[in-house]
């Protein structure tokens, strides 16, 4: 989610894609429409937020990638911003047929019609939409603070009656400019709280009808959350000789592009199995989608069947001590697929990880990402003593360390004949 600076980086998002695909580059100016501010006179386009709205259909619509079934969240406060577009024209040189004042007015309705198109033709900025001219290091358009959005950002036109701007322009006290209006949504910003926890579901039932298919059907994966490495078996209808391809459920880029990772049968049991690799370049944890990829031997045709969700979970593996005070004792936590550390320029990213005591988060300050890149990752945490009117460590208690990212979970349990077990390696005793 963003945070409260998003307006200001919708606004600068807004001007770099006007820069970049305008057919001239002119200055962009902020702020209420005046005719000569000074060091902007001259040819421009001027952006305006005029008016917020809070989207009633959004307010409480959670990020899936965060939220926890059955239990109360918090939704982000999810606004609509209206901006106006007003372009002024400049005299140019050597030209003397018409007066100064018609060739600026010219100009500035080629500068508007230039900028309207731009709009019409990217209607949506996503965090994939690249730069067409080279002006600036960051390849991609939409503003670093916003790349962390559920969704993308929708540009559309409104239309505004002659009362309309009339009441703007009076209320600019200026000189009527033509001008037109845009909406950009959504735009949700989020206060990060600590998020309770649902208990793990262990199995899952898929109902399945049976029927002819011309394509592979994936039925069921078990277990439907796994951690890298670890062994899932695949069952389904017309699977046979199969690839499987691996695609991020939720946009965080990993995998950026689909993966191809291959199926083992089983020749025991026939069984067919695969595993998610460890490999933190191209995959963490959150929810996967899932798609058997069969070559038609009649055709020589790829069919692709629907996709299917896995969870992929971080592993907590070791940890440095097992019990302790909240007295500035430092707990280094070792695993796999442990998130990243947080960029300078995304503080919100769901990829960062966040490590719990029981129920109690660790606050980021006292948390070292620093060794998240090695080879084998690991997180330190020093358990200073708490904000006395903030959340409570669970003292006198044994309790699961454990790590979240994306909205999935380190596992604190084992399965021992059907039946889950705690693990004994990620218990902790917070000593009183």
């Amino acid at each position: 989610m963003a945070l409260s600076d998003a307006l200001s980086r919708v606004s600068t998002t807004l001007a770099d894609l006007l820069t970049d695909r305008m057919d001239r580059v002119e200055p962009i100016s902020f702020g209420p429409p005046k005719l000569d501010p000074g060091a902007m006179a001259g040819p421009r386009l001027n952006l305006f937020l005029f008016r917020i709205h809070e989207n009633p259909a959004f307010r409480n619509d959670e990020d899936p990638r965060v939220a926890t079934p059955g239990v109360p969240g918090h939704p982000p406060l999810a606004l609509q911003l209206s901006y106006l577009l007003t372009s002024y024209g400049g005299q140019p040189a050597g030209v003397n047929a018409l007066s100064a004042d018609s060739m600026m007015d010219l100009d500035a309705q080629y500068i508007l019609a230039d900028a309207m198109r731009v709009l019409h033709d990217i209607p949506i900025v996503t965090r994939s939409t690249p730069r067409v001219r080279m002006l600036h290091p960051d390849p991609v358009i939409l503003d670093p603070g916003l790349r962390a959005e559920y969704e993308s950002l929708r540009i559309s036109p409104i239309t505004l009656t002659i009362d309309d701007l009339a009441k703007l322009w009076t209320a600019f006290k200026d000189e009527f400019q033509r001008s037109v209006a845009y909406e950009v949504s959504i735009v949700r910003i989020e206060t990060v709280k600590p998020r309770a926890s649902a208990q793990p579901v262990l199995v899952r039932h898929v109902a399945a009808r049976g029927g002819i298919h011309f394509a592979p059907v994936i039925q069921r994966i078990d277990p439907p959350a796994v951690v890298a490495q670890e062994q899932a078996t695949i069952t389904g209808t017309g699977l046979g000789a199969m690839t499987l391809i691996v695609s991020d459920a939720l946009g965080t880029g990993f995998p950026l592009q689909p993966r191809t990772i291959n199926v083992v049968p089983d020749l025991a049991t026939g069984a067919l199995r695969f595993a998610i690799p460890n490999d933190p370049a191209h995959f963490m944890p959150g929810r996967k989608s899932i798609a058997a990829r069969v070559v038609d031997p009649a055709t020589g045709h790829a069919i692709t069947s629907d996709a299917f969700e896995l969870v992929l979970l971080p592993d907590v593996t070791a940890l440095s001590i097992n019990a302790s005070k909240f007295d500035g004792t430092q707990v280094t936590i070792t695993g796999s697929l442990l998130g990243h550390a947080p960029p300078p320029d995304l503080p919100t990213d769901p990829l960062i990880p966040v490590v719990l005591f029981g129920d109690y988060p660790i606050p980021r300050a006292d948390t070292d990402f620093s060794n998240l890149g090695a080879a084998t990752p690991k997180i330190t945490v020093t358990l200073n003593a708490p904000d006395p009117l903030g959340p409570q460590p669970p003292v006198g208690r044994t309790v699961p360390i454990r790590v979240r990212v994306n909205g999935a979970e380190s596992r604190t349990w084992t399965v021992v004949n059907g039946r889950p077990v705690p693990r004994a390696a990620v218990q902790y005793t917070v000593q009183p």
